[in-house]
């Protein structure tokens, strides 16, 4: 589908009365980068991710991507979706193996919303490691997983 018929559709379901729109990573759109298009044609419908892969960013892109997208629509980012992605795109696009996700994606979750809910405190990470951890605070957020 092309960008122009998304934020159509972003549009519609604007004037419609729903509260959400959430754009997944696919195999031909970056979701932060789909998400700032909606933000800047409509004015009150939250925005959020379906699902950004975790094999493909770090948390901390996630949540830079997230408060990015936060501050571009005035505070419209209303959730977070992550997942372990697909595997074989994951796999024969990005030449990664995908292993240890639900360790991974238990790291993830508590990263990012260390990251976008000012839960400061200490996080033992066992796959990444964090030697500064910035915050942004983004307000009420639900994360999907």
């Amino acid at each position: 589908m092309p960008i122009s018929d998304i934020i159509f559709c972003a549009r519609e379901a604007e004037r419609a009365g729903f509260e959400y729109v959430s754009v997944a990573e696919s195999f031909y759109r970056d979701a932060s980068v789909l998400s700032s298009a909606i933000a800047n044609n409509t004015t009150k419908i939250k925005l959020g991710s379906s699902v950004y892969p975790i094999q493909t960013r770090t948390p901390f892109q996630i949540a830079m991507s997230s408060a990015t997208l936060n501050e571009v629509s005035n505070g419209r980012v209303g959730l977070i979706g992550v997942g372990v992605g697909y595997r074989a795109r994951i796999e024969q696009y990005f030449g990664l193996k995908i292993k240890d996700s639900f360790s991974k994606m238990k790291e993830y979750v508590e990263i990012i919303q260390g990251l976008c809910l000012e839960m400061i405190s200490p996080i033992k990470a066992n796959i990444l490691i964090f030697k500064i951890f910035p915050n942004w605070y983004l307000g009420h957020l639900t994360f999907l997983f």
